[in-house]
């Protein structure tokens, strides 16, 4: 068996897996048949195993829980709503000041319309002066 490398760029990962040529009588040529082994931490270089086999063993978490998901008992609901709320407050601040900004922006806008269509008319009215019969 071999070691094959594969980079994935979707999720920036590099696999790695178990590469071996089978025979295959039905089609009288051989396959390459891999098995993954895991992936590459990025930090370290290691192999990291992935899989049901090779899955590593999930430690026990200070708060009881094995699988590192928090118990009911220890979610903390207020400071998660609090949280929340001071998150929608700022993005309402930030909402307003857009709109502030924006509005800012069209009433430069149309002042800006309005200058050119007066250039517009002063430019008209020069040409048709200044035509020769």
């Amino acid at each position: 068996m071999a070691t094959v490398k594969h980079y994935d760029p979707r999720v920036n990962t590099t696999y790695v897996y178990d590469s071996k040529k089978v025979y295959d009588k039905t089609t009288n040529k051989t396959k390459l048949v891999r098995k993954l082994i895991g992936k590459i931490d990025p930090d370290t270089g290691e192999i990291v195993p992935t899989g049901r086999v090779g899955r590593p063993v999930k430690k026990q978490t200070a708060n009881g829980s094995a699988d590192g998901i928090p118990s009911e008992e220890t979610i903390d609901y207020i400071a998660q709503f609090e949280a929340y709320r001071k998150d929608r407050e700022i993005q309402n601040q930030r909402i307003e000041r857009l709109e502030r900004e924006l509005q800012e922006l069209k009433a430069d806008y149309m002042k800006c319309m309005h200058d050119l269509r007066q250039i517009a008319s002063i430019s008209a009215g020069y040409l048709v002066q200044n035509q020769e019969p």
